[in-house]
């Protein structure tokens, strides 16, 4: 730690002090909105980095700890992204912050502010009024002891439906399907919008029958491993779970049936 002597210090609050905003305060401290002699500040007190701030000024004349200075680490989700308005915005620091205030660039009433926040040990959290972000673009400014982060978001409308399927090679209760266009080509499912998951090809006791099942973009695959072909005259079932970018769940279940064989 750096040591000032009590001249060199009250250079330094001359600079940084609150001499500049408060002509009251020209032989004081003015500290978290307190007002402290400079003769109460011992000449041996130990200071950070300069500028020093309220933190460590306090510290000095009081004999309490110091706070360590806090740093803007990251944000979840990152900043310039799309949201969901019912999203929840995670700040994370190096260290505990201070004076944590969050504001929109826009004026809002006092009983109606665009978001809340709060201070969770080295993290910030921000949620909007009523649980629910302004739509459209969000301008946020983080402001701590020690600093500033600007953050950006586009809030869009929260996404409440399930994926649905639009189509594929079979569909529930289709029968008369002949497995060796299946065994062929494999069989394929569509979705109305992206999504990830699992899907299988099973028979009506729940067992994997052994094809490849993947799922990505808008559609899922199965695909014939060498050995484990379908027959005729079978009732199969396609299983799985898919979830779009939302959360939204669909649970996959379609049977069909196979020609028997003449």
């Amino acid at each position: 730690m750096k040591r000032l002597s009590l001249l060199s210090l009250f250079f330094v609050v001359g600079l940084y002090g609150c001499e500049t905003i408060n002509p009251l305060c020209t032989e004081n401290y003015c500290v978290e909105g307190k007002i402290y002699g400079k003769s109460l500040l011992p000449e041996d007190a130990e200071y950070g980095e300069l500028p020093i701030n309220d933190s460590q000024l306090l510290g000095a004349i009081t004999g309490s700890p110091v706070a360590p200075i806090a740093n803007f680490v990251s944000v979840y989700p990152a900043s310039g992204g799309t949201i969901s308005a019912l999203a929840k915005i995670q700040v994370f620091f190096d260290n505990p912050p201070i004076g944590v205030i969050v504001t929109t660039g826009e004026v809002h009433a006092a009983d109606h502010p665009p978001a809340h926040w709060e201070v969770r040990g080295n993290a910030v959290e921000i949620w909007g009024n009523h649980g629910v972000l302004p739509e459209g673009l969000l301008e946020l400014t983080i402001t701590w002891a020690n600093g500033s982060q600007e953050l950006y978001y586009v809030v869009i409308t929260p996404d409440f439906n399930q994926p649905k399927v639009g189509g594929g090679t079979v569909a529930d209760g289709d029968t008369n399907v002949d497995p060796e266009i299946i065994n062929r080509n494999g069989i394929e499912i569509q979705f109305n919008e992206e999504v990830s998951g699992i899907i299988e090809l099973q028979n009506t006791n729940g067992d994997n029958v052994g094809w490849i099942g993947r799922v990505a973009g808008n559609k899922a695959t199965l695909e014939l491993v060498k050995g484990k072909e379908i027959g005729y005259g079978t009732t199969y079932v396609i299983a799985g779970e898919v979830t779009d970018a939302a959360g939204n769940r669909t649970v996959i279940h379609i049977t069909f049936a196979t020609i028997i064989d003449e």
